[in-house]
């Protein structure tokens, strides 16, 4: 991870973050049989950031044939244009030589600074850039990420893996109880609002996105301008992970998309990460998130056993359906079909479509595809 996984210069293979995985990978093919695993049945699946890697293997060509089924999980590939996202690794390379007084792209010199300065100071230049720019991420190559990855999916490059891909309902809402009253909102207004001007959107498509997000809110959530969480919300998780859904449901095979809606305990809310609890069956655990731990009750308890069947089914046979849930269809662009996680799951055909609408007007040839 970091400037060792995704330093973007000359002398230095790109990516190696996931070239390392890449290798973790070719490891399970060599030896998995001897723990009693089937090297022709893999599947792999992860959270947020990692999520986005899962979706960088899919169109990797190093990566074909190591794997069989991925699920992701809030992550897909960055709301972005190719360009935005080639500067990001410029910057944040050329920002972390600046940190270390090391002359910009003198890799022998670099090499001789300790690891924990390079840690010190790649933390620092991360941090500096996470409401403006973005550090240390998979870069657009051209080789080991291919230069057109929705293209690369429309075209079928990964038509033999079936996927799982969703989001939660109210991704950005965590973020937004970590700052001080009305510092989200200015965050929001002054620095995403204006990458999303960069991507083509006018100021008359932003607003009507904000109005479709106020007509969702109570009168109490308008009050405190949760419209601009929801807004950074799609930006960041629901577009990405629409947009990779239709890419890959062209080309087939099936897809399913969901939703996890149940609401953490203290937060009344259904907030980023808050689905690891029920799938690896956590849900009474204590630890740092304290503000999304669940209690543990008998419909929580069911809730977590129906999703790990659904992974653990979709595992094994390539399809998440199974007896304690409602019928979980693939997803096809005439419907939409995504299944909402909760206590009373259910499918629900064209969510959000008049929000969906108004993004796709916005996502233009600018955005990577």
């Amino acid at each position: 991870m970091g400037a060792f996984g995704f330093l973007y210069m000359d002398g230095v293979s790109p990516n190696l973050g996931l070239q390392d995985q890449i290798c973790a990978l070719e490891w399970v093919q060599n030896n998995i049989s001897d723990f009693g695993g089937d090297p022709a049945n893999v599947t792999i699946f992860a959270e947020s950031a990692a999520a986005t890697s899962v979706a960088y293997l899919l169109v990797m060509p190093s990566a074909k044939g190591l794997f069989h089924k991925a699920i992701l999980e809030s992550g897909a590939f960055p709301f972005e244009s190719l360009a935005d996202n080639q500067r990001f690794a410029e910057t944040g390379t050329r920002k972390l030589f600046k940190e270390l007084s090391v002359p910009i792209g003198n890799l022998p010199a670099l090499q001789k600074i300790p690891l924990a300065e390079i840690m010190r100071a790649e933390k620092k230049v991360a941090g500096r850039l996470l409401f403006n720019d973005r550090a240390f991420y998979p870069v657009i190559d051209g080789t080991v990420i291919p230069e057109d990855v929705y293209g690369a999916l429309y075209a079928g490059c990964a038509n033999d893996i079936p996927v799982i891909i969703g989001v939660n309902a109210e991704k950005l809402l965590l973020f937004g109880i970590m700052f001080k009253p009305g510092l989200m909102e200015t965050i929001v207004k002054y620095s995403f609002l204006s990458k999303l001007k960069k991507l083509g959107a006018t100021s008359k498509q932003i607003n009507a996105l904000l109005t479709l997000d106020r007509g969702s809110l109570s009168s109490e959530e308008v009050a405190v301008h949760s419209e601009y969480y929801h807004l950074i919300s799609d930006e960041f998780f629901r577009v990405p992970a629409t947009l990779f859904a239709e890419a890959k449901q062209a080309a087939g095979p099936e897809i399913f998309f969901y939703c996890f809606s149940h609401p953490a305990l203290k937060m009344g809310v259904a907030s980023h990460v808050m689905e690891l609890y029920l799938l690896f069956g956590t849900i009474t655990t204590t630890d740092v998130a304290d503000m999304m731990v669940v209690p543990g009750t008998d419909d929580e308890v069911h809730l977590s056993q129906a999703m790990m069947t659904a992974w653990t089914s979709f595992t094994r046979f390539g399809n998440p359906n199974h007896s304690a849930m409602p019928e979980w269809p693939s997803y096809e662009l005439e419907h939409c079909a995504t299944m909402y996680f909760d206590f009373q799951s259910r499918v629900v055909t064209l969510p959000f479509d008049d929000i969906r609408s108004a993004w796709m007007s916005i996502v233009n040839s600018s955005i990577l595809r």
